[in-house]
This record gives C-alpha cells, sequence and structure tokens, in this order.
C-alpha cells in the first residue's frame, strides 16, 4: 500500500509539472499577441524597431532547432516558439508593407 502511494504522488507531481509547462508556454506564448494584434489594427508596425523584430525571430528559430535536436519535441516549449514566431512574422510583415 505504501508504494502505490508513493507512486500515485509521483504520477501527480508528473503530470503538475506538465500542466505547468502548458499553462506557461501558453502565456509566454502570447505576449506577442496585442503588437500583432495592434498592427493589424493600425495597418501599420511603425513604432517597432527592426532590430527588435529581426533578433525576436531569429531566436526563435534557432530555440526551436536547439529544442528539437536536444529534446525532440517538447510541446509546452515548441508551442510558445511556434506562436511566436506567427506573431513577430505578423509584425514584420506590416513594418515592411503596411496597408494603405
Amino acid at each position: 500500500m505504501g508504494l502505490f502511494k508513493e507512486v500515485e504522488r509521483g504520477f501527480k507531481g508528473i503530470v503538475m509539472v506538465e500542466v505547468i509547462g502548458y499553462v506557461g508556454g501558453f502565456l509566454f506564448a502570447f505576449c506577442g499577441l496585442p503588437q500583432a494584434y495592434l498592427c493589424y489594427k493600425d495597418g501599420h508596425a511603425k513604432g517597432v524597431s527592426s532590430g527588435l523584430l529581426w533578433m525576436w525571430l531569429s531566436g526563435e528559430v534557432l530555440v526551436q532547432a536547439y529544442v528539437i535536436l536536444k529534446h525532440g519535441f517538447d510541446m509546452p516549449l515548441l508551442i510558445n516558439y511556434w506562436v511566436n514566431t506567427v506573431f513577430v512574422s505578423v509584425i514584420i510583415k506590416y513594418k515592411y508593407w503596411e496597408r494603405k
């Protein structure tokens, strides 16, 4: 009976770590949403520096490659990077191709 309780407690701990990872990844991923939406709404990204955008995009791509090569498909991390890549791409689009 004692061993079963220890296994159950360990399993709950693993599940909680996964939940924390997914929630954190989701929240972190959507940090770019307000800026991407503002650029979409306004039709431009005049107030956003090009350096920030290109470093952000480069960092996202390189970290995705690192995670896949080092850890495999660690979904809480990759979901964050994939969503951020979409948001930064939207902002870059409006930085260089403003809506008229």
